[in-house]
């Protein structure tokens, strides 16, 4: 529209130095109707400027209804923690994320002591793991859907365990922390049970307690497991401490940065061979809620990766039962006792005498825990009968004098449970 009306005033222009009027009204009526029309290109502008803002607007307040709502509820008011909505779900981004589908891990470490009646703690390990966890909104709560594993180190190295001197059975396999699943349920009437309810606040510094009871009929009897049960029952207490900035629960983010203390008492490791020895231990852990699984310790890491990397994502959905330390020994035991089982069928086949297979039988029952199937039965075997270390030695009257067995015989029957396929003998590897 703009040259039109520049021509029209040149010629105007133009005719007012001669003396004369100008004939413009072609010119004009161009002009005219490239205005209007402009206006109609304006106005279509606005109008499909309005559509695209109410569009945007629409899809925003959708995407907001998808997302979880839950920390966007205390910006306007500010967060009431004696207030049972508000807590819960101030508790739940402490110990988890809102952010979709989201894993939230956190990483302990600690030690782990000894107490028996009339002595101080005696520190036997240093223990290191995490937890990794993501949440379901149900129908009236929250279904928390978690895995956690750990590691039982070197009290001085610090190096990870593999084998472990027990004062009452020589070296014993240590069995790491394998749980999956560890999940939980938790609504506005039961929050108090894992966390929420109970606070503890001084101006912006909060804590929210997890203190888990527990009294049941054990995995593992007295009668069953004589060297590895140290009672029927099984009682222990874990204490946690979870401790959030409030300017953090406040914040838009869908999760808060947070530390956590552990403490746990309960009965001895089923591993430990302590048998039924008066006494407890007493686990002291703190640790940190990680924003990664690439967060957590390179080694710890590594390990997952090489002996069972489900760890490397926690659960998708809930199920019980919960696995715990105690039920993973009496799964794992009843493995490796499946496994020596197949060895007395090659020994037999192999035409040992029965004698030598009822010995080898006591060996593996006393020593079920030895590294049986990493590394064979012979030196078990060996300690167990009591041979010399000189595998050249004159054969020995063993056990109640009934049975005469020698090195050599020791080595067929380790040999021919060496030959067992590996798949029959279901290694914990695989």
């Amino acid at each position: 529209a703009i040259a039109p009306f520049q021509e029209m005033q040149r010629m105007k222009a133009l005719a007012e130095m001669d003396g004369e009027e100008a004939d413009t009204q072609g010119r004009e009526d161009e002009y005219e109707d490239l205005r209007k029309a402009q206006c109609r290109h304006r106005a279509g502008i606005v109008v499909a400027s309005a559509m695209a803002l109410s569009c945007f607007i629409l899809a925003l307040v959708s995407f907001a209804q998808q997302r979880p709502r839950h920390h966007n509820n205390f910006f306007s008011r500010g967060l009431d923690l004696s207030d049972p909505a508000d807590n819960m779900q101030a508790w739940l981004k402490t110990r988890l994320s809102f952010e979709d589908n989201s894993v939230t891990w956190f990483w302990f470490s600690g030690e782990i002591f000894e107490q028996r009646d009339g002595s101080k703690g005696k520190k036997l390990f240093h223990f290191e793991g995490f937890n990794a966890a993501r949440y379901v909104e149900v129908e009236g709560g929250y279904e928390v859907i978690t895995r956690e594993m750990g590691v039982y180190r070197d009290k001085d190295s610090g190096a990870i365990l593999e084998q472990w001197e027990s004062p009452e059975a020589g070296k014993v396999d240590v069995i790491h922390v394998w749980n999956d699943p560890v999940n939980w349920k938790t609504n506005l009437s039961r929050s108090i049970e894992y966390g929420g309810t109970e606070y503890t606040q001084m101006g912006d510094r909060v804590s929210f307690p997890m203190r888990i009871w527990m009294d049941k009929e054990s995995d593992l009897s007295v009668a069953e497991y004589p060297m590895n049960a140290q009672h029927d029952r099984y009682q222990a207490s874990e204490m946690f401490e979870f401790w959030v900035d409030k300017r953090d629960l406040e914040d838009p983010s869908p999760s808060a940065p947070a530390t956590v203390s552990w403490t746990r008492i309960g009965p001895w490791l089923p591993w430990m061979c302590y048998g039924q020895q008066q006494g407890h231990l007493v686990y002291s852990t703190s640790g940190f809620k990680l924003r990664s699984y690439r967060e957590i310790p390179a080694e710890l890491r590594e390990y997952v990766e090489r002996h069972d990397r489900t760890y490397m994502d926690a659960p998708t959905h809930y199920e019980t039962p919960n696995q715990s330390s105690f039920k993973y020994f009496a799964q794992l035991y009843r493995q490796r006792k499946e496994a020596a089982d197949v060895l007395f069928e090659q020994l037999r086949a192999a035409g040992l005498e029965e004698g030598v297979v009822g010995l080898v039988e006591q060996a593996v029952e006393r020593y079920g825990l030895g590294r049986m199937l990493e590394e064979g039965l012979y030196r078990e075997v060996k300690q167990a009968l009591g041979l010399a270390e000189d595998e050249g030695s004159e054969a020995e009257e063993l056990g109640s004098g009934s049975a005469v067995v020698d090195a050599t015989a020791v080595r067929a029957a380790v040999s021919a449970y060496e030959a067992v396929p590996k798949n029959v003998l279901r290694r914990e590897e695989q």
